[in-house]
């Protein structure tokens, strides 16, 4: 007997049949794709950085300004992902 990974239930038809019903089938789905979406948001929030980082170096500026920048990039980081 095969359990629902999304609420538990028991798993009725097919052999390969993963999900209870269809809500669940959705919800894992959704799921899914709010942890890749998430993933994405992470990636283009390093890459930001690392570009501004690549930025600063080019300027003339001491360390302590390039520092200021890289931790104010990252509270707006921060930010955005708690709201």
């Amino acid at each position: 007997m095969k359990l629902c990974p999304v609420c538990g239930g028991k798993v009725i038809g097919r052999s390969d049949k993963k999900y209870c019903s269809d809500g669940c089938r959705i919800l894992a789905a959704n799921r899914r794709g709010n942890e890749a979406r998430k993933r994405l948001r992470e990636n283009d929030a390093v890459y930001s950085i690392n570009r501004d980082l690549k930025a600063l170096d080019g300027r003339r500026g001491g360390r302590y300004i390039k520092f200021i920048a890289l931790i104010t990039r990252f509270c707006k980081i921060l930010y955005k992902f708690e709201h």
